[in-house]
Parts: structure tokens; C-alpha cells; sequence
């Protein structure tokens, strides 16, 4: 294979998973907002099913976190490999398979998808908390 078609294939796969990033994002945000407005309807009324929501939401939380590291991880692989192969085939001179890899542990926390699900699940246990004090 060539380095131009590798580089194709590479940006190619990078995209996709950034689409399965945002995506789970989308399906993050529209289940905690189901479970935040179930926590509303039902914090008068019923502390227990409060409780359970939010431990619900807390789960979940950590769960699409879990989700977005493995899709990092993904890209995280395919520049290492895209890095593999075009130093063992020298001579590319097109633009690099991603603009910016976001090296670096603080930048990646600060992404939406690296600091929100643990606010998020943070926001859960502070409700735990005060149903339970």
C-alpha cells in the first residue's frame, strides 16, 4: 500500500471514531437529561426512587466516560501506527492525517469529553448526598 493511501484509510478511521465520540455525547447528554428530569418529577415525592435515578446517573456517567477514553484511545493508535509506517516509508510530503492530536493529559481532561461526565457524575452524588443527609 502506498503512504498516500494509508493516510486516506488512517484520516478515514480517525474520522469515524470522532463521529462515534460525538455521538456518544449526544447519547450522554439525552440520557442524563431523561434521568435529571426523572429526578424532578420525582424529588418531592419519592426520595428512594431519587436515590436510585442518581445512582442510575452516576453509573452512566462514569460508564460513557469509560466509552470516550476508549474511542481516544482508538485515535491515540491509529496516529501511532500512522507514524510507524510513514517513518518506514519515507519520502510523503501531503498535509498530516489529523491537524492536532491533543497530546498531553491536562488538554484531554479539558476536552467536553474528558472533565463533563465526571462533573456530571459528580452532580449525581452530590444528589445522592442530600437525599441521603
Amino acid at each position: 500500500m502506498d503512504t498516500n493511501e494509508y493516510a486516506s484509510i488512517s484520516r478515514g478511521m480517525i474520522v469515524h471514531e470522532n463521529e462515534l465520540l460525538n455521538h456518544r455525547m449526544t447519547w450522554m447528554w439525552t440520557f442524563q437529561g431523561l434521568l435529571m428530569g426523572a429526578v424532578a418529577f420525582t424529588w418531592e415525592t419519592d426520595k428512594l426512587l431519587v436515590v436510585v435515578i442518581s445512582f442510575i446517573g452516576f453509573i452512566s456517567a462514569v460508564s460513557f466516560s469509560l466509552s470516550f477514553l476508549s474511542s481516544l484511545g482508538a485515535i491515540k493508535n491509529i496516529i501511532k501506527k500512522w507514524h510507524k509506517f510513514s517513518a518506514d516509508n519515507p519520502g510523503y510530503e501531503g498535509p498530516p492525517i489529523i491537524g492536532s492530536s491533543g497530546e498531553g493529559n491536562i488538554h484531554t481532561f479539558f476536552k467536553p469529553w474528558g472533565a463533563l461526565p465526571w462533573l456530571v457524575a459528580l452532580l449525581w452524588l452530590g444528589v445522592i448526598g442530600k437525599e441521603l443527609l
